[in-house]
């Protein structure tokens, strides 16, 4: 099984080489800040096969430990293999995860500057009470919008 998770990975390197090539010659952009180059979080496709791998070693260690597989001399070297892998593990989901929060929070970002401009412009005309709302007074009957929330 892990022949073929090995097997598996160097197919999804080559994958994502591919689609890296590709969104090139489309004009994708692909480096944004916040992407470090050649972590394993560039690389989406391995980046699953990799961590499967991992979860997929992890498991076989925690089923030798149930079913007493390994001596006392060895239990060292297992307990270090599996720190070793829950490390790997962790450090590119976090990874991952540093690159998902910079890539949202630069659209939410955006989506805060539109609702801002969208607000200043006056969302109601000039002449419409709809549209203007004083900042600070909030009616009783009538909840607090998402505009008026953000601008806050």
């Amino acid at each position: 099984l892990l022949a073929d998770w090995h097997i598996l990975m160097q197919n999804a390197l080559v994958l994502d080489r591919r689609a890296h090539e590709a969104m090139l010659k489309a004009g994708i952009p692909i480096s944004a800040p916040g992407v470090v180059p050649g972590l394993p979080a560039k690389h989406p496709c391995f980046s699953y096969c990799f961590d499967q791998t991992c979860g997929l070693l992890t498991h076989y260690l925690e089923l030798g430990f149930e079913l007493e597989l390994f001596s006392t001399r060895e239990l060292g070297y297992c307990y270090w293999y599996l720190e070793y892998l829950f490390n790997v593990r962790l450090q590119q989901k976090s990874v991952v995860q540093r690159q998902m929060d910079t890539k949202w929070q630069k659209k939410f970002d955006a989506l805060v500057r539109q609702c801002r401009k969208d607000n200043k412009g006056g969302a109601g005309g000039e002449g419409s009470k709809k549209g203007k709302r004083r900042r600070g007074k909030k009616s009783s009957s009538t909840p607090a919008s998402a505009d008026t929330l953000i601008m806050e």
